[in-house]
């Protein structure tokens, strides 16, 4: 059973599927990068590449149906996997994505409290 496959290949996805990701994207990066920075959600959203927030869509809108799929798949760490991928293949996106990457290793990091 292919999961990711499967997601990708079903019928287009449904308005509550978009609305629930976007809410997801909201929730999960922007609201705290906003909180984190002192900046507005609106300003943080302007000024975000369209193709950057439609890959982030995209990413939970597929983790959503893979999660449905399989218990064992987690959203949130799916559809961030999903993102950072993404990114990965947008062209003029590869230097972001590996911003990211460093940032969660870092934060994974100083969580787990490893120095250096």
């Amino acid at each position: 059973m292919n999961t990711i496959n499967d997601a990708q290949t079903e019928a287009a996805y449904t308005d509550e599927e978009m609305e629930g990701a976007t809410a997801h994207v909201l929730d999960r990066f922007l609201k705290p990068l906003a909180d984190s920075t002192g900046q507005h959600v609106g300003d943080l959203l302007d000024g975000t590449p369209e193709d950057v927030f439609a890959a982030a869509v995209t990413a939970y809108m597929m983790a959503g149906r893979i999660a449905q799929e399989d218990p064992a798949a987690e959203l949130h760490a799916t559809a961030g996997q999903m993102f950072i991928a993404m990114l990965r293949m947008t062209p003029g996106q590869e230097q972001f994505a590996a911003l990211i990457t460093g940032a969660i290793y870092r934060q994974i990091r100083a969580e787990e409290g490893i120095e250096g």
